[in-house]
C-alpha cells in the first residue's frame, strides 16, 4: 500500500469541509421546515364556508360528500420533506465518532490578541519561545517575515504598531536588526545572480506583454518554452484564490493580468495550435 500523499490529505480536508457544510444545510432545512408549515381549514371563515358547502352538498348528493369531509381532519398540516442530499442523523453520528467536529470555527484572533498570547506564553515559560510548529510559533515567524519585508520596502505598512512592538520586545520577542536585514538582502541578490534563469513574477509578466506585442494575442500554447507553464500556473493559482485556498495570486497581480486582456478560462492549451483563437479574440 502506498503512503498517503499531500494531495490525499488536501482531498480529505475538502471532503470533511463539504460534510460540515451539509450538516449546516441540514440544520437550516430543519429550521425552515418547522417554520414553513402550511395549515389549511383551521380559521373561522373557512369553517363557515365549509358549513355552507356541507349543507348544499347534503341536499344535492345525499350526504356522500359530507361523509368524506367528516372522515378527513378539519386541519391539514403540510411539512416539506428534507432534501435527499442532506446528511442523515446516522451519517452525522458516524463522522462525529471519528473525531469530525461540527462546531463553528472560532473567530480569527486579532493582532493585539496574538501579541498578548505570545507575551503570556513567554512569561510563563521564559526563556523558551513557543514551538515553531505551534500556532503561536507560526504567527511569530510570519510576524518577523512581514517586519523584514516592511524594512526592505516589499510591503507598504507594518502589521504591528510601535506600542505592540515595544511590548513584544520587552517580553523577549527578537526582531531582526538592520544589519541582519541588510545581510538577508545581499544573500537574496547573490542567489538571484547564481540562478540567472530564475525570473520573478514581474519578469514573466513583462515577457507576456512582449509576447502580445509580437503575436497580437494572448493565446500562449502550453509548449511555449518560457510562458506556457507560467500562464498555466496563473490560472491554477486564480482558481485556488476563488476557492479560498492559499494562493500566490493577489489583487495586484490579478489587476495587471486583466489590464492586458488575460483571461482565466479552463481551456486545455495543450490541445490547441499556436495563434489567435477563432474570431480574433484575446483569450488567454
Amino acid at each position: 500500500k502506498r503512503l498517503p500523499s499531500r494531495q490525499d490529505d488536501e482531498n480529505l480536508a475538502r471532503w470533511i469541509q463539504k460534510q460540515k457544510q451539509r450538516v449546516l444545510e441540514s440544520i437550516a432545512a430543519t429550521a425552515t421546515t418547522t417554520g414553513d408549515e402550511v395549515t389549511t381549514g383551521g380559521d373561522d371563515s373557512s369553517n363557515s364556508n365549509s358549513n355552507n358547502n356541507k349543507n348544499e352538498n347534503e341536499s344535492t348528493s345525499g350526504g356522500s360528500i359530507m361523509d368524506n369531509n367528516a372522515a378527513a381532519s378539519p386541519t391539514t398540516t403540510y411539512r416539506p420533506s428534507p432534501s435527499p442530499k442532506l446528511l442523515s442523523t446516522e451519517q452525522v453520528v458516524q463522522l462525529a465518532t471519528v473525531g469530525v467536529s461540527f462546531a463553528p470555527p472560532p473567530p480569527k484572533a486579532t493582532i493585539e490578541t496574538r501579541c498578548q498570547e505570545w507575551i503570556r506564553y513567554r512569561l510563563e515559560n521564559a526563556p523558551k519561545n513557543p514551538p515553531s510548529k505551534s500556532s503561536l510559533g507560526i504567527w511569530a515567524n510570519d510576524t518577523i517575515k512581514k517586519y523584514r519585508n516592511w524594512k526592505l520596502g516589499k510591503q507598504k505598512t507594518c502589521n504591528l504598531t510601535p506600542a505592540l512592538m515595544d511590548q513584544l520586545t520587552k517580553a523577549g520577542f527578537v526582531f531582526p536588526t538592520d544589519q541582519e536585514i541588510e545581510a538577508f538582502r545581499k544573500q537574496q541578490i547573490e542567489q538571484e545572480q547564481k540562478n540567472p534563469t530564475k525570473h520573478s513574477w514581474d519578469d514573466y509578466f513583462g515577457l507576456l506583454q512582449k509576447y502580445k506585442e509580437e503575436q497580437g494575442h494572448l493565446t500562449v500554447p502550453r509548449n511555449e518554452p518560457k510562458l506556457g507553464n507560467w500562464t498555466h500556473r496563473q490560472r491554477k493559482e486564480y482558481n485556488k484564490l476563488k476557492r479560498g485556498e492559499k494562493s500566490t495570486m493577489n489583487p495586484e497581480r490579478l489587476k495587471k493580468l486583466l489590464s492586458i486582456g488575460f483571461t482565466f478560462s479552463n481551456i486545455d492549451w495543450r490541445k490547441i495550435r499556436p495563434g489567435p483563437p477563432p474570431g480574433g479574440g484575446n483569450d488567454g
